[in-house]
């Protein structure tokens, strides 16, 4: 019986009769054949084995060569033809320099250039993804690595999970769902299978190359067409904004990596031009608030002479446009006439309204009146932020079985909330002004005024892109700046109120302090209160002495030369301190001495109900205030008295004003921030910072007494924005003022050479972008750890510590009748209201009168600017 090799054979020799060859009936049957008769068997049978026949003719030794080369030719071919449509089609990856827009840049999405070469252009892709494939990773998934690495493959794993860290892992899951349905049809079914550890391993290395994937596109694209340059349009102005050398741009534009440095700098200037047409656009809304403060930095020079002593400080200012949110419409501002008409500076005023501070803190005693308070409970709305504020410290320093609860525990009711809506803000550019005096105050309103495309024609008739001037005369402009900037606006509007228009008056001026100055005034009044006076520093259970115990190698330091940021940190760390201390006194007296520590009440599993219970004991009982009158035990027997209890209770009430003051900002509750002004503002007199009491007053008079209602709106829910558009996460103006000069100076004001004044105000406007363009770089190209936030340290061992080691022994909280001290906290809050009362009639002059040096303390540094959380 012969086989079917003979029978073939028989086929071939039939053939060969028939003078056919087969090259000759093969190309007939595709060429003729096929077309026509596509369900014949012939063609099914062809077609089934295409793949066999091309195998068949590559591995023969006598085709492979001819087969290889005809393969590399198509595939050439296809893939030229997929790059070449790609780059006439792919208008959207095409960068013009010299008409750069920033949005282009911030917007870039490798994932959208995933999805539509993968979509447009499916072989190209297939095969640079599939080329970036390695088999040995591909082997990993099911360990078949170790025998086929000759034992290495462990170590090499070992190494891929210590290059992995957690937050990478994280970020690189969030969208690998999505971009599963862009590689393949098995690892999409795969995604929604449980993963173990190799195969999350190899999803992220697939990520990875996705990424290569779309970088290698890229370079052949803009190797077709030089247009196509988005993604290294977007690598240059980012390696621009980190003052990357010069050197390394070329070596990465001649790699096809990035543009070239001439590029950049078009781009720079175009994007520049294209950020002053969005400023006048903002400015003419008439809907917008402008920010600004005081900036100096000083360029290094190898060689001082004479000249570079005199020229390298230099004093700026920068500033920044805001949209004004929650409904503000143009005819709310339009009042410039009618507060004239009410000022004091109007000599012809028809309806004056001098300042009245007295009055003025009559009507912020009475500004929010007292709710009623809910069912169950007698605590007023401060007592209750402080019932809620000891069980917060209670979750977040105390005992560790607790943490939990954090989660479970309701806010505190908000007074009156600012909407939550992101800030729009565009800075303006860098004005080579000294803002430290009158004059310069002036000159930097109308530059702003200017930049913003504001005005009065009669002086300038257009601005710098050609078009006219928005009259400001009938309206008004929202000015945030910090106390110093608002003192200096006072007088220049002193000075030019005889002016005979309302543009030359400075009419068109409503100045808003910022708040985050007043954050910071607060923090250091606590410090002339608590810490300055020697003879505060001597009890053991003193502020200044738990301080030494938190920070034992820079106590000393501390004491006169304190940071905010370390102000902030230890005001709540010592306020942690004795509120966990009066959560063991209360424990113990509530459970008859059960537990010996809160640890051991805490594993008892105590509920809400009972923790709310003691919370609201500990804020009726341990805080001067409500139920506890200090003035009173003034005039008790000296062997009933407890100094060093009553310096504790004190201490909590002003390191308690503190926290509800930071809350009220970060949660944008302007109602609650409004009930604060009053208790800070006594605060702030009776410690000699009487600028600020001043600054606040009037601001509030003016407020109230002069601002008609849609401009009250206005400031009350502009004075406190928020730049994430998140919950908790407000921010006061002059923050925003801050970190800008933060950005300009420091993080993309050039480096070296390049750190000029002439970079300085040529791209301190683009600052916002570049910060965008970090933040899209770190999140197309997975980089993760990259924050200029600081880690918030868990200090539940440390407070621990000092609780259980010293003031166990202590017991601040304690009544313990005789017990003297060497020093009795002042009631400042008391001794500021006598000195407003007593003052009433000059108070307007005490803005004159001279303070202790540093009123207004140094300048924010980064530090101070990442404070965030409830405190």
């Amino acid at each position: 019986m012969s086989t079917r090799a003979d029978f073939l054979c028989d086929v071939l020799r039939h053939l060969d009769k028939l003078n056919v060859t087969l090259s000759e009936l093969l190309l007939f049957v595709l060429v003729h054949h096929l077309p026509t008769n596509t369900t014949s068997a012939t063609t099914v049978n062809i077609t089934s084995s295409t793949t066999s026949i091309l195998s068949a003719l590559f591995f023969h030794p006598a085709t492979s060569a001819l087969t290889g080369s005809w393969a590399h030719q198509t595939v050439r071919a296809r893939t030229l033809k997929s790059i070449q449509e790609l780059s006439r089609n792919g208008h959207e990856w095409h960068f013009n320099a010299t008409h750069a827009r920033p949005e282009q840049v911030t917007d870039f999405r490798i994932e959208d250039m995933v999805e539509h070469v993968s979509s447009t252009a499916p072989d190209l892709w297939n095969l640079v993804y599939g080329l970036l494939a390695s088999g040995v990773d591909e082997r990993r998934a099911d360990g078949s690595h170790e025998a086929e690495a000759g034992g290495t493959g462990t170590a090499q794993v070992d190494d891929d999970e210590g290059y992995w860290d957690a937050e990478e892992i994280s970020v690189l899951e969030e969208e690998e769902s999505a971009a599963n349905s862009r590689v393949s049809d098995s690892d999409a079914a795969a995604s929604s299978m449980p993963l173990g550890r190799p195969e999350k391993r190899l999803r992220l290395k697939r990520a990875l190359r996705r990424i290569k994937a779309v970088v290698l596109i890229s370079i052949l694209l803009h190797n077709e067409d030089q247009r196509c340059n988005l993604l290294q349009s977007t690598v240059g102005i980012f390696l621009h904004s980190c003052s990357a050398p010069e050197k390394l741009i070329k070596v990465l534009a001649r790699m096809g990596i990035s543009i070239s440095l001439a590029s950049i700098h078009r781009a720079i200037h175009s994007m520049s031009d294209e950020i002053d047409l969005d400023m006048e656009a903002l400015g003419r809304t008439l809907t917008s608030g402008v920010g600004y403060n005081n900036f100096d930095f000083k360029l290094d020079v190898a060689i001082p002479t004479l000249d570079s002593l005199k020229d390298s400080l230099f004093h700026m200012t920068s500033a920044t446009l805001l949209q004004l949110d929650h409904g503000i419409k143009p005819d709310d501002l339009r009042c410039s006439q009618l507060l004239w008409e009410r000022s004091e500076l109007n000599p012809l005023a028809s309806d004056p309204r001098p300042f009245d501070p007295h009055k003025t803190m009559l009507h912020l005693y009475t500004l929010h009146p007292e709710p009623a308070p809910p069912a169950g409970t007698v605590l007023t709305c401060r007592s209750r932020f402080r019932s809620w504020f000891f069980q917060h410290t209670l979750f977040k320093h105390g005992p560790s079985a607790l943490k939990a609860s954090a989660s479970t525990l309701p806010l505190p009711e908000a007074i009156e909330s600012i909407p939550v809506s992101k800030l729009h803000h565009i800075p303006l550019r860098a004005m080579d002004i000294n803002q430290s005096t009158v004059s310069g105050n002036i000159e930097a309103l109308n530059n702003m005024l200017t930049q913003a495309g504001l005005g009065d024609p009669a002086h300038l008739a257009r601005t710098r892109s050609g078009m006219p001037v928005e009259d400001i005369s009938e309206h008004v402009v929202l000015v945030s700046g910090d106390l110093g900037t608002y003192e200096r606006v006072l007088t220049a509007q002193r000075c030019c109120a005889q002016e005979l228009t309302p543009f030359n008056r400075l009419q068109f001026v409503v100045f808003v302090p910022g708040l985050f100055h007043f954050k910071m005034a607060a923090a250091d009044a606590i410090w002339r209160i608590l810490v300055n006076p020697a003879d505060a520093r001597t009890d053991s259970t003193s502020f200044a002495k738990l301080f030494g115990k938190l920070r034992p190698n820079e106590s000393s330091r501390l004491i006169n030369n304190a940071k905010f940021r370390q102000q902030h940190e230890l005001i709540e760390h010592v306020g942690a301190l004795l509120q966990l201390d009066a959560w063991h006194v209360e424990v113990s007296k509530s459970t008859a001495g059960r537990y010996n520590s809160l640890e051991e009440w805490a594993e008892s599993k105590p509920s809400a109900h009972a923790i709310t219970q003691i919370a609201d004991r500990l804020a009726l009982e341990y805080v001067e205030g409500e139920d506890i009158d200090l003035h009173e035990l003034q005039y008790e027997l000296a062997s009933d008295r407890d100094v060093i209890r009553e310096n504790t209770l004190r201490t909590l009430n002003y390191l308690l004003l503190y926290a509800e003051l930071s809350y009220a900002m970060n949660t944008g509750d302007i109602g609650r921030v409004e009930t604060l002004y009053s208790p800070w503002v006594q605060l702030f007199r009776a410690a000699g910072k009487h600028k600020y009491a001043t600054g606040i007053l009037r601001f509030v008079h003016a407020l109230y007494f002069t601002y008609p209602d849609g401009l009250q709106r206005a400031v009350r829910y502009n004075i406190l924005v928020n730049p994430l558009g998140k919950p908790h996460h407000f921010r006061a103006v002059d923050w925003i003022i801050e970190l800008l000069n933060l950005y300009i100076k420091v993080i993309y004001g050039g480096g070296g050479s390049n750190h000029t004044k002439a970079r300085i105000v040529a791209e301190s406007s683009l600052v916002v972008v570049y910060r965008s363009c970090h933040g899209n770089i770190e999140r197309n190209f997975k980089l993760s750890g990259l924050t200029y936030a600081h880690v918030i340290k868990d200090m539940r061992k440390t407070i621990k510590a000092i609780v259980e080691e010293h003031l166990a022994v202590e017991r601040p909280n304690e009544t313990r009748k005789g017990r003297k001290s060497a020093y009795t906290i002042p009631d400042q809050l008391g001794q500021g209201a006598a000195l407003i009362d007593a003052e009433v009639g000059r108070m307007s002059l005490l803005s004159e009168e001279t303070e202790e040096a540093g009123d207004e303390g140094e300048r924010p540094t980064a530090e101070d600017l990442s404070v965030e959380g409830i405190i």
